[in-house]
């Protein structure tokens, strides 16, 4: 009688491979639906800002009568001098400045614009683009800043018996000009994130 052939010995399992295992990569369209907290606050505030300029800031206390920040921008557009931008003397004080709708209207524009380039240009590994964006978000974060503030100042230090309410639309604007504020260490952020790695 023949012998059957061994039966040859069965082969070792592949090794594995060595290092760890690639991390999953997201994809650039789930980024590019994700939107900055601070960019979302900072265009909203903007658009705040923007809208309450529309709506009546001051009220007379001896009549019905109700302005709006548009309204006092039209009330001093004749002005030459400060071309209807701002108040020289606002309720009785010599050097109590109180920026119109029209300063207001463009300090939001300017944080809104801001807002939504850095969304737009998200993704853009460009050092000179950041800083440019970087400086533009400073700039407008500062801007809306100071027109919403010195308002906010001026009427703390009306004279007394100046005949003059504090309306919703004023207060509108001051919240939303501390939110734009955002605007600054977004684009800071933004700047940052766009620098690419060295390493």
């Amino acid at each position: 009688m023949t012998t059957p052939p061994p039966t040859p010995p069965p082969s070792s399992p592949a090794p594995p491979p060595s290092g760890p295992a690639p991390a999953p990569r997201t994809t650039s369209t789930t980024r590019s639906l994700s939107i900055p907290p601070l960019l979302l606050a900072a265009l909203i505030g903007a658009i705040v800002v923007i809208g309450a300029s529309f709506a009546p800031w001051v009220s007379s206390s001896t009549s019905d009568e109700k302005l709006s920040g548009w309204q006092l921008y039209d009330d001093q557009v004749g002005d030459k001098e400060n071309a209807g931008f701002y108040f020289d003397r606002s309720f009785g004080k010599d050097d109590s400045p109180f920026f119109t709708g029209l300063s207001t209207i463009i300090a939001g524009a300017a944080v809104g614009i801001v807002a939504l380039a850095l969304m737009v240009s998200r993704g853009s590994a460009n050092d000179s683009i950041g800083g440019v964006f970087a400086f533009l978000g400073i700039t407008a974060g500062i801007l809306v800043l100071v027109v919403g503030g010195t308002n906010l100042v001026s009427y703390l230090r009306k004279a007394e018996g100046v005949p003059a309410d504090l309306e919703w639309g004023l207060i509108l604007v001051w919240v939303g000009a501390v939110v734009s504020a955002a605007i600054i260490p977004a684009s800071l952020t933004a700047g940052g994130a766009r620098a690419p790695s060295r390493l």
